[in-house]
């Protein structure tokens, strides 16, 4: 069973403010998250690090992140960052760490990693762009 949260039209510093209980409260739900991008235009690095903070607790608990209808210049920053690739095929803190670092976003990141450590594997991951779920290990 998954809950469903559909991400604002801009997923930037001021409204990760404001959502970021709603973030807290998907990542101790019990339950896998789906976040659906279909009205999202635009993410900073805020955004970002709410989705890898988010998908770090979901993963510690044998849950998984599925990203859903992304596209526009979220898609397109997710990609040049490797997010979307690393979700998909090989959710790890190096691969995190080194996808962050291009985005000038590393120390943002070791800050939630602190707070979050990941304890069981996270091969449940997976990402849906474009409606198509790929899974760790598909190609």
């Amino acid at each position: 069973m998954s809950i469903v949260f559909k991400a604002p039209a801009r997923l930037e510093a001021d409204e990760i403010k404001k959502i970021r209980p709603e973030f807290d409260r998907l990542a101790a739900s019990g339950l896998d998250v789906v976040l659906d991008f279909a009205r999202t235009e635009a993410i900073d690095g805020s955004g970002v690090g709410a989705i890898v903070f988010t998908f770090k607790r979901l993963s510690a608990s044998g849950r998984r992140l599925t990203i859903r209808n992304i596209s526009g210049q979220p898609l397109q920053l997710l990609n040049e960052a490797d997010l979307l690739r690393t979700l998909s095929r090989e959710p790890s803190v190096s691969l995190f760490s080194g996808a962050l670092q291009r985005l000038g976003l590393r120390k943002t990141f070791h800050a939630a990693s602190a707070s979050a450590r990941t304890t069981a594997p996270a091969s449940d991951a997976a990402v849906a762009m474009s409606g198509v779920e790929r899974k760790k290990g598909a190609a």
